[in-house]
């Protein structure tokens, strides 16, 4: 009774994190990074001392994998603000020569902007394992579903007060993952309710609100291109329902998701509005005036990289004046000129595995498939809507992005099968 106690307490905590992390964008960047690197950890912690023996080993056998993937993010990061002098930023030498003094050089051209993305990384893994050591419990998944609906809601509110403080002169960071992440988790979860002899109007009003607020405060910030990302994401939800919904075999499920996906991919690059211009900024609108600023960002950019979350650092150098920008045209330019191209293409195929794996899990799995296609859907929502929007992700982002991630991790295979096995 014990340690049932201690993972339902820390179940909550989870879930009142997951709640207030919309509060985060009011706060300065820097403590915000600090806030939820601190509560991040505490949550860590929490369920490490909470979790049982059989849900950790549970969690070992289908979440190794998982863990060593994610945490090539952090490691590149790390490896950015290494003092690797023979890898180092050329700005560096030439800050060493103008100084007349020998300086360590870095990828990075921030040190401490970087150091801000890793703690950022760092919390999202963090995340992204409590709630996967929550969710190994069918009911505690639940809690933590109910928790991202909302702060789907209270997320709408606050980019609502948003922009009451914009209009006040104060600017508020807006990013539309939590809201693509709550439409495609409370798509998922509607359609697996009404299909269940349980659904009841009342479990359905939750989610049925928070896709509500956040399809309206999608369109109203991004119009068209949060509407693309989201229309992206539902596309696999529906898809992954459909092929469910008529027994279609696993793995000719497969090869039919497979095929339908490559067709939509092939067509949306065929039908790309720059197809001059490189990929990562060809989906970006025409009329930006920005856009060929942005071009010359990436022109200059080393194969390795400027360092995560050096773009605010970077940018002021290509604006005239007191002209400035938080953002290139399209957020897949920033990952390219953050990480380096290599390394960028690694994170997107990893990405795409992910997704493949999720789909296929849903695909196997029986009433508690929507977790991991609300997972699949979110992450090609994030793929498509950083090819065509600014700013894709913030700090208070990765509470709901690793929370949906955990879910989709543990619910992937079943208990009793593994257990079985």
């Amino acid at each position: 009774m014990g340690f049932r106690d201690i993972v339902w307490k820390a179940t909550f905590l989870l879930c009142g994190l997951i709640c207030v992390s919309p509060a985060l964008g009011f706060l300065p960047a820097a403590l915000a990074v600090g806030v939820s690197a601190a509560a991040s950890a505490v949550a860590l912690v929490w369920v490490a001392l909470a979790i049982r023996p059989r849900e950790l080993v549970f969690l070992s056998q289908i979440g190794t994998t998982f863990l060593i993937g994610a945490s090539l993010i952090p490691i590149w990061i790390a490896l950015q603000i290494a003092p690797l002098s023979a890898l180092a930023h050329p700005v560096w030498s030439q800050a060493s020569e103008a100084l007349q003094h020998p300086l360590r050089g870095t990828i990075s051209i921030d040190i401490g902007l970087t150091a801000g993305a890793l703690l950022t990384s760092l919390s999202g893994l963090c995340i992204a394992m409590v709630a996967a050591a929550i969710a190994v419990d069918a009911r505690r998944a639940q809690w933590l579903a109910s928790a991202i609906f909302c702060a789907g809601i209270i997320h709408a509110v606050a980019m609502a007060a948003g922009l009451a403080l914009d209009n006040a002169g104060l600017a508020l960071e807006t990013t539309p993952l939590v809201s693509l992440v709550v439409i495609l988790m409370g798509l998922a979860t509607a359609l697996e309710l009404l299909g269940s002899r349980k659904s009841r109007s009342r479990m359905l009003a939750l989610p049925a609100l928070a896709i509500a607020s956040s399809v309206l405060l999608l369109g109203l910030q991004f119009r068209g291109s949060g509407l693309v990302a989201a229309t992206a994401g539902v596309f696999i939800v529906a898809l992954v329902w459909g092929l469910k919904r008529f027994r279609v075999p696993v793995w000719a499920a497969s090869l039919a998701a497979l095929s339908l996906t490559g067709l939509a991919i092939f067509t949306t690059v065929a039908l790309r509005s720059n197809p001059d211009l490189p990929f990562v900024i060809s989906f970006a609108d025409a009329q930006d005036s920005d856009l060929q600023r942005s071009l010359g960002v990436l022109a200059d950019t080393p194969a390795l990289g400027t360092g995560a979350g050096t773009i605010p650092a970077l940018l002021p150098t290509y604006f005239d004046g007191a002209e400035t920008k938080a953002a290139l045209s399209t957020a897949a330019a920033g990952i390219v000129v953050q990480f380096g191209r290599i390394p960028a293409l690694v994170f997107a195929g990893a990405v795409m595995a992910l997704v493949g794996i999720l789909v296929l899990g849903a695909l196997d799995r029986g009433k508690d498939w929507f977790y991991c296609a609300a997972a699949s859907g979110s992450l090609v929502a994030l793929i498509a809507g950083s090819l065509c929007i600014s700013t894709i992700l913030s700090t208070a982002d990765v509470f709901v992005l690793g929370t949906a991630l955990g879910c989709a991790i543990s619910q992937r295979v079943s208990r009793t099968r593994t257990q079985d096995a």
